[in-house]
Formats: C-alpha cells, structure tokens, sequence
C-alpha cells in the first residue's frame, strides 16, 4: 500500500494521469510504489504502469525496473496475467518463458495521449477559441451546478451509458467507467452538472486527491443541446483556478476529435503515446484477458461459469485466490 510519504513524492511528481492511484486503484487494485514505478494487484492481475515518476531516469533503466517487479509478481502462483502499458515496450523473454502468452496489444496512437491544463498560465480560457466558444454558449440557457452528491441518480446513470457506448471505449475504457461510483462519497470528489431548463444535459466528476493537482475523471454530454460541453469545461478550469490548484489533469483524449477539443481549453500532452501488453497464462480464461478492471471480470467470470454449466462443459480454471 501506499504510505504518506509515498503519496507526497507521486504528488510532487506525476504528470501522468497513469500516476492516478486513487482512482486507478478502484479498477486495478491495491496500489504500490517501487523504484518510481507504481504498480497494482488485484489478487490475480498485476498491472505494472511503465511511466516512471524519475522522468530524468533513461528507457534501459525504467524497463530494467518494470521487468524486476514483473519478476516478483511471476514468482507468485495466483497471477494470471499481467498488464503492463508505458511509453516503451518491455524484454518479454522472462514474462513468455514463464509461459505466459501475449493475449492483447495496443500500439501507440499519436491522438490517445494525456493532457493537462496549466492553471497557473493566465492565457487559459482566453485564447480566441476559448473565448469564441464561451460566447455561443452565453444564450443558450444553459445553468451549472457545482458540489458533492452521495450517490448517482438515474438521470446521471443515463448519462453515463450514453458515455460506454461510444464506439471509441474498449471493454478496458468501460471498466475504468464503472469505477467511478468507488470514490463519489470522498470529500475529494467535485460534480459539476449542466442543465438546459429542468433537463440534465452534461456531467462532469473532478477529484483533488492530490492537492493543488486535480484530475477529471470523467464527463458525458447528452449529444443534444449545442454548448453544454463548452460551458462545463470553462466552469471546471475557472473553479480550480480560483481554488488555486496547480495542473487539471483532462485525461487520455482516445481519439482525434477529443484530442483537439481538449487542446482548446488548454490541454498539453504531458506523456509519451503508450503501448499495451496483456500477457496471460495459457489456462486462464480468454475472456478476463481484455478485461483488466477486477469488479467487471467478477462478472465475466460468474457468466462464463454459469454458460458453461449450463452447457455441461467443465469451465476453464481462473485462479480466484
């Protein structure tokens, strides 16, 4: 686990939504800090994040110290798989001479990278798109509401279904999706909800886990009234610069549409493209492979034990210790 002066050094140090535990840990698990690599465990999936908090440290040294913790993780009989993503691939000798095999792989994309505001920098919210876009939205009848709520409401849940189905999130993206509802009553968690006369039209979650370092972790738009993206964007970038928070972490951007609408409220790509690896052990089931988030792959593997049950076909082993 992560101990007090651990937190203080990621918080000094991340510029990566990667470093995220707080949230992260919702999906991945319990959360560790070694050789400036974080890293989770779930009892059965360790996720290894490649993006060192040493940003002065080299490519040979970081994988040096990826492949040394993946070595102790492959020294343990209940890991099946193991999910590494960083700027650079890994020496996968040791991982495929324990007999894993590569189950999935995303190579970089250029337009799915992380972005973060500069809140210091006083040009935010006024370059001339910003303010263009700020403009459309000021008679659109549009009202934002900023606190802390306890709990979602169907009207936030429709939302948030609106937001899994995009054609752009993986089964990975939905988990993290899922994990949202983990952290909402921490008094870390700010909502900000858009609406258009009584009609919830856009959400968005921000967390200050790390003080003076926000991160949105999620926002849905109902895709109909014109604006609201807009409006919540500047609401949430004003409200922390007046807070007098640091950095806004505005997450990976997946696509190249999102990519350049977050570029228009500032965002800066703080870290390299990366690559993903999902090695996994021939037995372990093909279905949990592509799903890293541990609560979601609960699911899949009470599915596939049930289809197989009433198949009567004796299911793969998935080792639940």
């Amino acid at each position: 686990m992560i101990d007090a002066r651990q937190h203080e050094y990621i918080r000094q140090n991340l510029y990566t939504s990667d470093h995220d535990y707080f949230f992260d840990s919702g999906a991945l698990g319990e959360p560790f800090l070694d050789d400036d690599i974080l890293h989770f465990f779930d009892g059965q999936t360790a996720s290894l994040v490649g993006y060192s908090l040493n940003r002065e440290l080299d490519q040979a040294s970081v994988i040096r110290q990826v492949n040394r913790i993946a070595e102790l993780y492959l020294e343990l009989p209940s890991v099946n798989v193991l999910n590494y993503y960083g700027p650079w691939a890994l020496d996968a000798g040791a991982i495929l001479k324990r007999q894993f095999y590569l189950g999935y792989t995303e190579p970089p994309n250029p337009f799915n990278v992380d972005l973060f505001v500069d809140l210091t920098d006083v040009r935010v919210l006024k370059t001339r798109n910003a303010r263009e876009s700020l403009r459309k939205t000021r008679h659109r009848n549009i009202s934002i509401w900023t606190g802390r709520r306890e709990f979602t409401t169907h009207e936030h849940i429709k939302l948030i279904r609106k937001l899994a189905s995009k054609d752009e999130l993986d089964l990975c993206d939905v988990c993290y999706i899922a994990s949202v509802d983990s952290v909402l009553r921490s008094n870390v968690i700010t909502w900000f909800e858009a609406r258009v006369g009584t009609a919830l039209a856009g959400l968005a979650i921000v967390h200050e886990y790390f003080e003076g370092k926000p991160f949105l972790v999620l926002t849905s738009f109902d895709g109909v009234h014109g604006g609201v993206a807009d409006a919540v964007y500047a609401t949430v970038i004003r409200h922390y610069m007046e807070q007098g928070a640091q950095r806004l972490g505005l997450g990976y951007s997946a696509y190249e549409g999102l990519y350049r609408y977050k570029i228009k409220w500032g965002g800066v790509r703080c870290n390299e493209p990366y690559r993903q690896f999902v090695w996994a052990k021939p037995d372990a089931n093909n279905a949990l492979v592509d799903c890293i988030g541990w609560v979601s792959r609960l699911v899949l593997d009470k599915y596939h034990r049930q289809v197989c049950r009433d198949a009567n076909v004796r299911p793969s082993r998935v080792d639940s210790s």
